[in-house]
């Protein structure tokens, strides 16, 4: 019904790992504590922003949620823009943007959630704006869960001594490894499923999956890539099934 292996991050095509369950199971879990943060790590490729489209479509019906994709702003404009995404595109007059929104969070019974991908862009005044604000939420009863959906380059900027003091002590920091090799496996035959093959589709052969695995190392992204290319492969070569030669 339509591609399997579509590079434009679909909550519809999420496919879930034990990791993937512990950062949802994390972010639930500081949901109910009353807010905190939770970080996300990943190289390149891993669906970071796929997870955080998930995250989004799972608590946006209960939860209002602001979801920041170029983080890389000022603190009033990051700041505008969070606000902007809370109140609806309405700011409450009279009150600059981060006092508007922690007072919107104060009336919201559990309060709202931040998602902010590539959060490794964010420049250190906007992050310690952030923190900032986040604290000035907490203390104002507000509730406010942050999830940040960050490249393993973050570290430089969370390890830093001055950072680490000023996040939450409950801070959840959880890394989001490459799939295995079982996991591609079933990562490729579930993305076919979900695009309409069903038991009728093209099938991926031992061979062509474990060429697979080897040439993504287990990255989702490549995954897709090279799933992609070797369908139309077996196309060209009239064959039903997807070989390592196809691969």
């Amino acid at each position: 019904k339509e591609s399997p292996f579509n590079q434009t991050p679909d909550p519809q095509f999420f496919f879930s790992t034990p990791v993937h369950q512990k950062v949802l199971d994390a972010v639930n879990q500081t949901v109910e504590r009353g807010g905190g943060f939770v970080i996300v790590v990943g190289e390149v490729g891993t669906g970071k922003t796929t997870l955080g489209r998930y995250i989004l479509q799972k608590v946006g019906g209960s939860l209002p949620v602001s979801l920041v994709l170029n983080p890389a702003l000022p603190p009033v404009e990051l700041m505008q823009t969070i606000a902007e995404d809370f109140s609806g595109g309405e700011v409450p007059e009279g009150l600059p943007p981060a006092p508007a929104v922690a007072e919107l969070l104060a009336r919201m019974p559990k309060g709202g959630i931040l998602i902010i991908d590539e959060a490794h862009n964010l420049p250190r005044p906007s992050f310690d704006a952030l923190l900032e604000w986040a604290a000035s939420v907490a203390e104002g009863g507000g509730r406010l869960t942050v999830v940040l959906l960050a490249q393993p380059e973050i570290s430089s900027l969370l390890d830093n001594p001055l950072v680490k003091e000023r996040l939450p002590s409950a801070t959840a920091r959880v890394p989001l490894a490459p799939l295995s090799s079982a996991e591609t496996r079933a990562y490729v035959g579930e993305r076919l499923r979900r695009a309409g093959g069903g038991n009728a589709g093209p099938v991926f052969a031992d061979g062509g999956l474990d060429a697979v695995h080897r040439y993504s190392k287990g990255i989702p992204r490549l995954i897709n890539t090279v799933c992609d290319k070797a369908l139309l492969a077996a196309y060209i070569k009239e064959s039903w099934s997807v070989d390592k030669e196809h691969v």
